[in-house]
C-alpha cells in the first residue's frame, strides 16, 4: 500500500552540489480572500503553503529582483509581475480567474502554466510546477521498503548496470547505446512525464537508496483506443522478494486515486511464468491474447 508522498521540496543542485529546494511563494492572498467565491480555497491554500514552513511574501512589499531565482515561484494574476519574473527566470504560474478583475491573460499571450481555478490546488501542486521548470524529478510514492521517483539523465549509469544482468532482457526491451537513449530518455521526461504527469518510474530502496529496477504506467493504443499499461522490472538480486508486488500494488492505487481511467491493462509474455503470476495475484484478469512485433502475449486488464 502507498505510506505516502515524499516530501520532494529538496533536491541537491546537480549544477553545484548545493541543497536546491522552494523556500519563497510571492502570491497576493489578502487581496484574493476579499471575493467571497474563491476565499475558501484560497484560506486553505495559503495554510498549506505555511505549513510547509515557505515565506509567503506579498506583491509591493518585496522587490522580487532581490529574490534568488531558483527558490521562487511567482503566483499572481498581473501581467506586469509575472512577466517581470519570468525574465529573472522564475518559476510562475498565471491566474485566469474570472473572480479577479486584474486577471492576467485578456485574450493575448499567456504564459505556460495558467491555473483557470483554485479548486483542489495545494502546496504539492505548486512545488511540482517549481520542480517541473528547474529539471527535478517528481519524488511519485513509497511503499514499506521502496520508494518511486521519475528518472533523471543521472540515473542512466545504474540502469545500463540493471539492463546489463543475465536475462533481464528476455522480456523487455533492451536500452539503446548511449547516445541514442539520452536522447530518448531526454524526449521522455519532456513529453511524458512533462504532459501526462506519470510514466516509468525508477524504483529505489529506502535503507539504501539503490536502484532496484523500475515500474510504472504507459500509455497503450489497443484496437484504436488509448490505454493505461503496468509495466515494471526488478533487478536480479531483488525478485522473488515482492519487491515487484509491494510497488505494482501501490501504483494502481496511486492510478484509482490520481488518474481518469477506469481499468489498467498489462501483457505478458506467455512464457513469462512469474509475471503472470503476479498479474493473478493483482488482480487482473487474462482476455486474450495479442501479437505484436513477433511476440505472443497473454493480455490482462484488471479495475481500478
Amino acid at each position: 500500500m502507498i505510506e505516502g508522498r515524499m516530501d520532494g521540496r529538496s533536491m541537491k543542485d546537480r549544477q553545484n552540489g548545493k541543497q536546491m529546494e522552494l523556500r519563497y511563494v510571492v502570491a497576493d492572498f489578502e487581496n484574493w480572500k476579499r471575493y467571497g467565491e474563491i476565499r475558501a480555497e484560497v484560506c486553505a491554500l495559503e495554510a498549506d503553503i505555511r505549513r510547509q514552513k515557505i515565506h509567503i511574501l506579498r506583491p509591493g512589499q518585496v522587490c522580487i529582483q532581490e529574490l534568488p531565482v531558483k527558490e521562487c515561484l511567482v503566483l499572481s494574476e498581473k501581467k506586469e509581475l509575472l512577466y517581470q519574473a519570468k525574465e529573472l527566470g522564475m518559476a510562475v504560474v498565471q491566474l485566469e480567474l474570472p473572480q479577479l478583475p486584474e486577471s492576467a491573460g485578456a485574450g493575448k499571450e499567456m504564459l505556460p502554466v495558467v491555473l483557470l481555478s483554485m479548486e483542489g490546488i495545494d502546496f504539492e501542486w505548486l512545488n511540482h510546477i517549481w520542480q517541473r521548470k528547474w529539471n527535478i524529478p517528481w519524488q511519485i510514492l513509497t511503499t514499506k521498503r521502496c520508494y518511486l521517483m521519475e528518472l533523471s539523465l543521472e540515473d542512466l549509469d545504474e540502469l545500463y548496470e540493471i539492463y546489463g544482468e543475465e536475462g533481464m532482457t528476455d522480456y523487455v526491451e533492451p536500452l539503446y547505446d548511449r547516445e541514442t537513449e539520452e536522447a530518448y530518455e531526454r524526449a521522455y521526461i519532456e513529453n511524458m512525464y512533462g504532459f501526462y504527469g506519470y510514466g516509468m518510474w525508477l524504483i529505489r530502496e529506502k535503507e539504501t537508496g539503490r536502484l532496484i529496477g523500475r515500474a510504472g504506467l504507459e500509455n497503450h493504443e489497443y484496437e484504436g483506443k488509448w490505454e493505461l499499461e503496468l509495466g515494471y522490472l526488478i533487478a536480479k538480486p531483488y525478485q522473488r522478494k515482492g519487491y515487484a508486488y509491494e510497488v505494482c500494488l501501490a501504483i494502481l492505487q496511486y492510478a484509482a486515486e490520481n488518474l481518469e481511467y477506469e481499468t489498467v491493462c498489462c501483457r505478458v509474455e506467455t512464457e513469462n511464468l512469474p509475471s503472470v503470476a503476479l498479474a493473478e495475484k493483482l488482480g487482473f484478469h487474462r482476455c486474450g491474447v495479442v501479437q505484436e512485433n513477433g511476440h505472443c502475449y497473454e493480455r490482462y486488464e484488471r479495475k481500478l
